[in-house]
């Protein structure tokens, strides 16, 4: 498919120069869809740099609809927004089907997807959604098992939800990576677990000394 675009490319630009005028230079598919996840995730910047992160994630989303087939036309999650909104995020992302890359296109495709989902797993923990924020840490762990970025926002998901046995999962991979990075985190964990073990002893013990 790639190489009947590039055939047509160029006998548009032949045919444009046979006619005396300037060259016709067509711009792939795939370059357009980067090129528009780009301006929409621009967007998205500018809104979680704002402080509005409603208008964050819905930008990022539609940035995501136009390179969602770079690992194969993985869904994007719903990410708790309104289903019509979310449709509207999906339509406008440019033409419909899976789009030829180049070798070059396809690594830069799935770096913007990384990247977006990596910026909306941020968006969703300053919304407090803590699930959402997991859900694409995880997508971009599951591409990137050592992603720092994605190990920490999914380790703070996690503590947010006193899920901590996970947060540590998290946060003690990273520390194998950068120590630096969650020292701070590391020493809340500790003082987490210490505060839910001695909750613990005061219900066992509440539980033996009623007559």
């Amino acid at each position: 498919a790639r190489g009947a675009l590039d055939v047509l490319g160029a006998a548009v630009v032949n045919a444009s120069a046979a006619a005396g005028g300037a060259p016709v230079v067509l711009q792939s598919q795939a370059k357009t869809r980067l090129e528009g996840a780009q301006k929409y995730k621009d967007i998205g910047n500018e809104a979680l740099k704002a402080g509005d992160f409603n208008k964050a994630c819905f930008n990022y989303k539609i940035a995501a609809t136009y390179v969602k087939d770079a690992f194969g036309g993985q869904d994007q999650g719903g990410g708790g927004e309104n289903e019509k909104l979310l449709s509207l995020a999906r339509s406008m992302g440019g033409a419909k089907g899976e789009v030829p890359y180049t070798e070059g296109e396809t690594q830069q495709a799935r770096q913007m997807l990384l990247s977006l989902w990596g910026n909306l797993s941020q968006a969703y923990l300053k919304r407090s959604d803590w699930d959402h924020a997991a859900d694409f840490s995880a997508q971009v762990l599951a591409k990137e098992p050592g992603n720092s970025k994605a190990l920490y926002r999914r380790g703070k998901a996690f503590f947010a939800k006193r899920d901590l046995d996970r947060a540590r999962e998290d946060w003690v991979a990273l520390a194998k990576i950068d120590p630096s990075a969650v020292r701070k985190e590391l020493k809340d964990l500790e003082k987490a677990y210490q505060e839910h073990h001695q909750k613990e002893k005061a219900i066992f013990r509440g539980m033996f000394s009623k007559k």
